[in-house]
């Protein structure tokens, strides 16, 4: 891992030495809540789950455009999280970022999520874990369409356990006038078999189908404020049960309220 991390760092910082053209600054800060409502056992029926989590984020991310197209980026985090009457929190796994965008809208980036954060929120020895992503913008006319498909690949930290996910959203939406847009976005997850001390535990991946309405307000040129409201449709835990006939890996249903803030800065 820390032959990982200085070659992400140098892949940072090796562009900065080379920027020529006028920066420009992206900020975003929001409030992301969600509120636990059961979980999926292995054939999608909901059932009331033995913990109930619900938690509350406020991410931060800031990019940093360099040259066009390529930007460099940190994302953190403070979370909040109740697990029945327990409540941890603090600071969440920051992350190093780096992305480029095409003029035609296609565009990836790389998330290095780096050891650090509250020991209530990431553990005593949190392990650093990736994100892998291709993303896609788009408008025609009055409409808009944003997609995404994102590789989460983690290392196993104290607990002795990983568990990579894959998540695709995609997200159409409509423009009302020039203060408003609409939006409804749809989103996949899918954690594959946990493993535990290197040993994959066969039946353990688990899955999620989100649908999350949104409306997006231009307050100023460079400030937009979005609402959204995640609702999963569908899920399954895992086909691996416990004694008592409880998936293994639970998978929660929920709903949510996602509020972010916008900023661009030349």
């Amino acid at each position: 891992m820390k032959y990982a991390c200085i070659i992400f760092l140098t892949c940072l910082l090796v562009p900065a030495a080379f920027a020529q053209e006028e920066p420009r600054l992206q900020i975003g800060v929001g409030l992301e809540c969600e509120f636990q409502t059961g979980a999926y056992d292995s054939d999608g029926t909901i059932y009331e789950a033995s913990t109930v989590w619900n938690t509350y984020d406020i991410p931060l991310t800031v990019y940093y455009e360099i040259i066009t197209g390529l930007q460099l980026g940190l994302k953190a985090g403070f979370k909040l999280e109740t697990e029945n009457t327990d409540i941890p929190y603090g600071l969440d796994q920051a992350a190093l970022s780096i992305q480029y965008t095409f003029d035609f809208g296609l565009g990836a980036y790389v998330d290095m999520y780096l050891p650090f954060g509250s020991e209530d929120v990431v553990g005593s020895v949190p392990e650093l874990y990736f994100n892998f992503a291709l993303f896609y913008y788009k408008e025609f006319d009055n409409f808009f369409i944003s997609s995404e498909a994102v590789y989460t690949l983690t290392f196993a930290g104290d607990d002795d356990t990983k568990n990579d996910i894959f998540k695709i959203t995609l997200q159409p939406g409509y423009i009302l006038n020039d203060l408003f847009s609409v939006t409804l976005g749809m989103e996949f997850d899918y954690a594959f078999d946990l493993v535990v001390g290197g040993k994959t535990q066969d039946d353990t991946s688990t899955y999620v189908m989100i649908l999350s309405p949104g409306v997006n307000y231009n307050v100023l040129d460079f400030l937009t404020v979005s609402l959204a409201v995640p609702v999963s449709l569908f899920g399954a835990g895992s086909a691996a049960e416990e004694p008592g006939g409880r998936p293994l890996v639970e998978q929660k249903s929920y709903w949510g309220i996602t509020v972010t803030a916008n900023i661009s800065l030349l």
